[in-house]
């Protein structure tokens, strides 16, 4: 047995369901918004920037990770050290190196994604868009440091999962209490980054020339980071258990398997949620011009079926504006409601979902600066583009709310 002591009082319990179902249940929710995320900005907007290749990359790792944690999980290894055989401790150490570090460079990546996110409409301040870049700038580094002691700790490299190599003689360690300490300096500066990134953009918004209730709506998307920071304490105070291999590793290190794949996790799905409005705007626009046809073929078979039932076999008065004779007599319809009843037909005909969806790939601009607030003015109202190429002059809904050192286009709803 690799571990010599007493045996666990709760016996030989397998982990491996709980590592299972938490791990996919994540990387399912987090592949669907970064899809949606993918999508709204290919197809919709076609404003794709780096904060999009950034997330992307980032649910890659996380796929990999994923696929390392099952066959760690269905390996038997989400036990207690004691219960491992000698032969196993070599795999069980190294899928739990490689996927850590993994995991570490994913969590690296997804947080300079939403620094890029926010960049995207940060304004042109100059020390918001520096700070970013500084933020971004120390997290590769560090992911890049931390990465290599990951590797580097061990010579040759196989000594870090395979600890007979040190028995036997033909390999060296670094001593591991420096090393940790940096770890954990390390996730409790991403922790205070993960907050950081959950308060600049909601000074932003503060700024913004908006409703309070948008205001308040837009702060709660764009500070969800402050979720992924929680997980990132917490998973800084179990960074300690990995120091040495003989306190029961395997069964320690699943809670911060569990921690870092939630941190992971909630990164990706808080720098999608601010950029999914354009998808939804356009599933609304669809939903209503569909409900809006179907309102009118029904009027319009309604319509249709009530003037042939009064007028069958009855006939016309030419003396009177009725139709029909005797005490069944209806109202011939006005000339006005003839042509309502016209129009109405003509103009749920001429539309079409794909017809809004065309014309807002036309009228996409490619523009970064704007960001997620400028999506939503891309999904403006097409009635109002309409009636100007009948040769109505319609007033601009959108107007620009100006602050120092921020632009923004904002809708106005006043009727």
């Amino acid at each position: 047995m690799p571990h010599n002591g007493p045996p666990p009082a709760e016996g030989d319990v397998n982990g491996a369901s709980e590592v299972l179902a938490f791990t996919w249940a994540l990387e399912a929710t987090s592949s669907i918004f970064v899809a949606a995320r993918m999508y709204s900005r290919i197809r919709l907007t076609k404003n794709v920037w780096w904060d999009d290749w950034c997330i992307l990359l980032a649910v890659s790792l996380d796929v990999v990770v994923s696929i390392m944690w099952t066959v760690y999980a269905n390996r038997g290894y989400a036990r207690h050290f004691y219960y491992l055989t000698p032969q196993e401790l070599p795999d069980v150490l190294k899928l739990n190196t490689i996927s850590r570090s993994l995991c570490m460079f994913s969590i690296a990546v997804a947080k300079i994604g939403v620094s890029f996110l926010i960049e995207r409409f940060a304004g042109p301040m100059r020390w918001r868009k520096w700070l970013l870049r500084f933020i971004s700038i120390t997290t590769f580094l560090t992911a890049v440091i931390t990465l290599t002691l990951f590797y580097a700790q061990c010579s040759p490299v196989q000594a870090v999962w395979n600890k007979s190599m040190l028995a036997k003689g033909t390999a060296s360690c670094l001593n591991l209490k420096p090393i940790n300490t940096w770890n954990v300096v390390i996730a409790s500066y991403w922790a205070f980054l993960d907050f950081a990134l959950a308060i600049i953009p909601i000074d932003i918004v503060w700024r913004l020339q908006v409703s309070l209730q948008r205001k308040i709506g837009l702060s709660l998307v764009l500070g969800m980071g402050v979720l992924a920071g929680a997980c990132a304490c917490v998973k800084a105070a179990k960074v300690p258990i990995t120091v040495h291999p003989n306190d029961d590793l395997t069964w320690n290190t699943i809670q911060l398997l569990l921690w870092n794949g939630m941190e992971m996790n909630v990164i990706i799905i808080a720098a999608c949620v601010p950029t999914l409005r354009p998808l939804f705007l356009s599933a609304s626009r669809i939903t209503s011009e569909y409900r809006s046809r179907s309102r009118s073929r029904s009027y319009n078979k309604y319509a249709n079926d009530k003037f042939q039932s009064n007028d069958s076999g009855r006939p016309k008065d030419p003396g009177n504006n009725t139709i029909g004779s005797g005490g069944g007599h209806m109202k011939r319809p006005s000339k006005h409601h003839q042509i309502f009843h016209t129009q109405l037909s003509t103009m749920h005909k001429d539309e079409s979902p794909s017809e809004s969806v065309t014309d807002l790939n036309r009228k996409a601009e490619h523009s970064r600066g704007d960001g997620i607030l400028f999506e939503e003015r891309e999904l403006g109202s097409r009635d109002d583009n309409r009636d100007e190429e009948e040769g109505g002059k319609v007033e601009d809904g959108w107007h620009e709310g100006r602050q120092p050192g921020i632009q923004m286009k904002t809708f106005d709803q006043s009727p």
